[in-house]
């Protein structure tokens, strides 16, 4: 998390979260990823490393970060690093262009670096032209922040959906956005799903303000 210009990390689970103070409104809100220099949120990283039980580390990341060279090639400096992260796994909001993709995966691959997708936004039909390439470890989907029972039932369905989707590909999808008991009964007993993550597990730690 961060105030203005002063930055700390904050995580959680395993996840490193920023989140910007503002001081009109008193409240912490998600900070864009795109205002952080690639090596301010690796500085960010591994300070966050040193106070990890588990250090393993998912950073979202944007389509322009993740396919420019000089990103892959600090990130990879810093996952081989003496300090750095057990793993780092990179989450993608958007789809690159396939060639693009390709290029990108291969490079972070050789440095041990993990790709997830973030499907939250995407329906089916992505999971076509994904079926052309499948560069990514992982998939990753965020539950609503409502109470519409139409709007979580459409998210079940999509959950479900890509569920199938990861399990035909053998490789993982993480459910985040998990708020209560409720939520973990609802996404393990519905969509089969055991990996999660979010506010239910650990809640956000905000640093003391001076």
């Amino acid at each position: 998390m961060y105030d203005d210009e002063t930055q700390n990390p904050t995580r959680v689970r395993n996840e490193l979260t920023l989140y910007q103070y503002q001081r009109k409104t008193a409240t912490w809100t998600p900070s864009p990823l795109s205002d952080l220099s690639i090596d301010r949120l690796i500085q960010l990283a591994r300070e966050a490393v040193v106070s990890l039980a588990l250090q393993r580390i998912q950073l979202p990341i944007s389509c322009k970060k993740f396919l420019n060279p000089e990103v892959i090639a600090k990130l990879t400096t810093f996952m081989r690093s003496p300090d750095g992260p057990e793993t780092l796994t990179l989450v993608l909001a958007r789809l690159p262009k396939k060639q693009a993709l390709q290029r990108a995966a291969h490079a972070y691959h050789l440095g041990g670096i993990e790709i997830m997708l973030d499907v939250t936004h995407y329906d089916s039909e992505v999971a076509t032209a994904l079926n052309q390439v499948r560069p990514f470890d992982g998939l990753k989907y965020s539950l609503p922040d409502t109470d519409d029972e139409m709007v979580q039932a459409k998210a079940l369905l999509t959950i479900k959906q890509w569920h199938k989707q990861a399990v035909e590909w053998a490789i993982p999808i993480i459910i985040g956005g998990v708020q209560d008991k409720a939520e973990v009964e609802w996404a393990q007993m519905q969509a089969k799903i055991h990996l999660l993550a979010g506010d239910y597990y650990q809640a956000p730690e905000l640093p003391l303000m001076g």
